[in-house]
């Protein structure tokens, strides 16, 4: 897939700090070139892309009896998290979504990271889909018509093979408040087969990711914001 930002941007990996504007990545930090006239309300903003894929065509329809697991491949970025494996390393059904395994801190799906308050651009496509899924990210809401003025605010949002979502929120939700979050497919079955993964957002000081602000290209005024203001379109 092909993500295009805001003219003139950098895109830079977040944790490096090395330019990937010519290269492939899922993760991206997106610097704003500010010398741009359409370009003097936007803010740098972190993008992440995510690809869900299911084979499934026969799950959720009128087959008796009524089936409970996914059949075929089912992932996105090419990876997953079934909770048959976390039951098998130990999780017990009641915790399926804390670091229960005891290898991996974290689920081998996709982890996005970002600084409370930062502005974050989630891009979800339905790359390879028998059927509609739902996509939803815990304690955070975006517009959903993404430069609409007064549209509905949601947190859950459903897409099918060849569609996409633009969810552009704000880190932390609405308070900024720093912890690890759930993006997931509310779909249920497919979280069991493993689509799902951590959104984690960290305090302003932590190192293991490089802030955004402060980072400017050229002449144009340094990329910045104010934790805690509310994220509603890419527009200041």
């Amino acid at each position: 897939g092909i993500i295009i930002g805001p003219k003139g941007s950098v895109y830079r990996d977040p944790e490096t700090g090395k330019d990937i504007t010519l290269g492939n990545s899922w993760k991206a930090d997106v610097i704003i070139d500010k010398s741009y006239p359409e370009n003097q309300n936007l803010e740098n903003y972190r993008d992440f892309a995510l690809y869900f894929q299911d084979e499934d065509n026969i799950l959720g329809t009128s087959f008796m009896p009524y089936l409970q697991n996914v059949a075929g491949l089912t992932g996105v970025n090419y990876r997953l998290e079934p909770w048959t494996y976390r039951e098998d390393e130990g999780c017990e059904l009641g915790n399926m979504f804390t670091a229960c395994v005891a290898a991996d801190s974290d689920p081998a799906t996709p982890t996005l990271k970002a600084h409370a308050g930062d502005r974050v651009m989630v891009n979800i496509f339905g790359a390879h889909n028998e059927q509609n899924q739902m996509f939803n990210m815990d304690g955070h809401q975006w517009r959903r018509h993404l430069n609409q003025e007064g549209s509905d605010m949601i947190d859950v949002e459903e897409f099918g093979g060849g569609e996409y979502i633009q969810a552009f929120v704000n880190a932390g939700g609405t308070y900024s408040n720093p912890g690890t979050y759930l993006w997931l497919n509310a779909r249920t079955p497919y979280q069991q087969a493993g689509q799902w993964g951590y959104f984690k957002v960290l305090p302003g000081g932590d190192r293991s990711i490089l802030p955004l602000g402060g980072v400017a290209l050229k002449a144009g005024k340094t990329a910045s914001k104010e934790v805690g203001d509310d994220v509603l379109s890419m527009n200041k």
